[in-house]
C-alpha cells in the first residue's frame, strides 16, 4: 500500500524539458517532452526524480534518507570488470502533466488558459490516487463544456473581462454562465490558486493546437572560445508562469523514513527547484509547492459564505 500525494510546479522562468528530439528540417531545433497520446507538455518521471534528487543534495538532505527515497548505484569490481547494481529508491515518481498555459491577451497582460479535460483529469488523479472526490466541481466542468459546445465560441471567460477580449489569436469568447460563476471563482482562486480575472477555459482542440504549434521558439547562439559566433539553434521552451502537477507516492506508515523529510525540503517555505537543460542562462526556475486538498476546498468555501 502507498500513500499519495500531489504537487504543483509554477515555472518561473522559460523551461526546456527535452524530448530528445532534434529536426532538420523546420523552424524548431529541439523539442520539449509531450505525452505521447494527448501531446501536452509534460516532464517525464525520470528527469523528475533526477532533478529534485540534485535539490535534495545540494539542501543537505542526509545520504542515508536520500538513497532510501531515489536510491542509489552500487559499484562490485569482478575480476574483469565493474559491474553496477541499481538500487531501486522507495518512492513512486509520475510525471508532471501541464495544468496551466499563460496566453499573451488585449487586456490583463496575459490569461492563464487551460481546457476542461485538463481539469478532469487532474481532478481524477486526486479521486484516485488521494480517494478525495471532485464531484463538486463536476458540474462547472459539464456546463463550461457544454457552453464551448457552440463551434463559434473559443473560450471561457467571467462576464467583467468578455469585453474587447483577445487571448493569443482568438477573439471570440464567451461568458461563464452566471449560474457557474461562484463555482468558477472558486475553481481559480483556490484549486488553481490564480485569480479568477485571468482564468480562460479553452475548447479542447484549441487548447490543445496551442500547445502542439504555438509555444515559444528561442534563437539560442553558442559562443566559441575565440569570442565569435557559432551555431545558431531554435528550441522550443514552457513559457515562465506555466502550471504542472505530478504526483508522488510512499509506502503507507514508512514517511519517516525520509519521505516527509524530503518533502520539506521540496516544497516548503517556497523553495526553488531547477527543472530541465540551460541552467547557466536562467532556465527551468520553479516552484514546487503542495496541492490544495479538494475537500478541505470546499470547506472554505462554505466558512466564506
Amino acid at each position: 500500500m502507498y500513500t499519495y500525494k500531489l504537487f504543483h510546479i509554477e515555472a518561473l522562468t522559460n523551461t526546456h524539458v527535452g524530448s530528445g528530439e532534434e529536426t532538420l528540417l523546420g523552424a524548431v531545433d529541439n523539442f520539449i517532452q509531450r505525452d505521447p497520446v494527448t501531446h501536452l507538455p509534460i516532464f517525464h518521471a525520470s528527469g523528475l526524480k533526477g532533478a529534485l534528487c540534485d535539490h535534495c543534495r545540494e539542501n543537505g538532505m542526509t545520504s542515508d534518507k536520500k538513497e532510501w527515497v531515489f536510491g542509489s548505484e552500487v559499484r562490485k569490481k569482478a575480476k574483469v570488470e565493474e559491474k553496477i547494481k541499481s538500487m531501486p529508491g522507495n518512492v513512486l515518481f509520475f510525471e508532471a502533466r501541464l495544468l496551466l498555459l499563460p496566453l499573451r491577451a488585449s487586456k490583463g497582460v496575459f490569461f492563464w488558459a487551460t481546457s476542461a479535460p485538463v481539469i478532469r483529469e487532474y481532478f481524477e488523479a486526486w479521486k484516485l490516487f488521494l480517494r478525495d472526490d471532485s464531484a463538486g466541481f463536476e458540474g462547472l466542468l459539464t456546463g463550461m463544456q457544454a457552453q464551448l459546445c457552440d463551434d463559434e465560441k473559443d473560450f471561457l471567460v467571467l462576464a467583467s473581462e468578455l469585453k474587447d477580449l483577445e487571448i493569443e489569436d482568438f477573439e471570440a469568447g464567451a461568458a461563464v454562465p452566471p449560474n457557474l460563476e461562484d463555482d468558477f471563482k472558486l475553481l481559480a482562486r483556490q484549486v488553481l490558486k490564480v485569480p479568477a480575472k485571468n482564468l480562460a477555459v479553452f475548447k479542447a482542440d484549441h487548447f490543445q493546437d496551442i500547445c502542439e504549434s504555438r509555444l515559444p521558439v528561442i534563437a539560442r547562439n553558442e559562443i566559441k572560445e575565440d569570442g565569435t559566433s557559432g551555431n545558431l539553434w531554435y528550441e522550443e521552451v514552457l513559457p515562465r508562469r506555466s502550471r504542472l502537477w505530478f504526483l508522488l507516492g510512499c509506502p503507507s506508515g514508512q514517511e519517516d523514513k525520509g519521505f516527509s523529510e524530503w518533502v520539506k525540503l521540496m516544497a516548503d517555505n517556497g523553495r526553488l527547484v531547477q527543472f530541465g537543460a540551460n541552467k547557466s542562462v536562467g532556465y527551468g526556475v520553479c516552484r514546487v509547492s503542495h496541492a490544495p486538498k479538494l475537500n478541505e476546498t470546499k470547506e472554505n468555501a462554505k466558512e466564506e459564505k
